[in-house]
């Protein structure tokens, strides 16, 4: 009796072996594609890639192909980015102050912004829902309002499309207006081409870049040039 006690109990202890060897051997077994985990763990602080604005993108600009992505559809205030799209519908109004549009776009300047749109924000509005920007909605012409916010996806659609303006993204380029430079301090390293800033306490450090290859989001960072610069050093071919 105790003998089939003592051979059943060393029975189980050997299952009980076999089954942990074979669990711990799984947990050590190597990540085929360990080199691109951190881009589906940009939430982990610990990633080889941690992303610390809190929304982010990366894309080729020509085919499209998107390399980086944190929070994309997360929505959240955009300071003045929003005069991208004040630029687009001053543009589409026909009838605009050319000087306001470039001191608006270099310099981020927000009554330039006030003087081209007026009170007609219920435009800014229109043209996001047109361009299928769901998740984005304007309260004023500058950013200065918290309640103007959007997201990264939506804002690459706005990004896209403003690209077919060539006034926007040539005054997005100079490097000053009349003096005062360009909120842009990336502009012309790195191979920035032109970008827009924004800025306000709600909404943290925004930035969107242009390179000749790459398109760059940031949203809500706490240091918009550095965390925009480890993005273009980490995807430049």
């Amino acid at each position: 009796m105790w003998l089939r006690v003592l051979i059943l109990l060393g029975i189980l202890g050997l299952i009980f072996l076999k089954v942990n060897f074979i669990k711990n051997s799984q947990a050590q077994t190597p990540d085929d594609n360990l080199e691109n985990v951190w881009l589906s763990s940009a939430y982990d602080p610990e990633s080889p890639f941690p992303l610390e604005a809190r929304a982010g993108m990366v894309l080729n600009r020509y085919t499209g192909e998107i390399f980086f992505k944190k929070n994309e559809d997360l929505v959240l205030p955009i300071a003045s980015l929003s005069k991208l799209m004040t630029a687009v519908v001053a543009l589409e109004s026909g009838d605009y102050d050319q000087g306001a549009l470039r001191r608006m776009l270099i310099i981020s300047d927000n009554q330039a912004a006030d003087k081209l749109v007026g009170s007609k924000i219920a435009l800014l509005n229109l043209k996001a829902k047109n361009l299928g920007m769901n998740n984005t909605y304007f309260e004023d012409a500058s950013g200065l309002s918290p309640n103007n916010r959007s997201t990264v996806s939506d804002l690459l659609k706005l990004v896209n499309y403003s690209l077919r303006y060539p006034e926007i993204w040539e005054a997005l380029s100079a490097e000053e207006y009349r003096g005062t430079k360009n909120t842009n301090e990336l502009l012309g390293k790195y191979g920035i081409i032109a970008g827009k800033t924004g800025l306000t306490d709600e909404a943290g450090e925004c930035l969107i870049l242009l390179t000749k290859d790459l398109i760059t989001i940031v949203l809500n960072a706490s240091d918009r040039f550095e965390e925009s610069k480890k993005l273009i050093e980490l995807f430049t071919q």
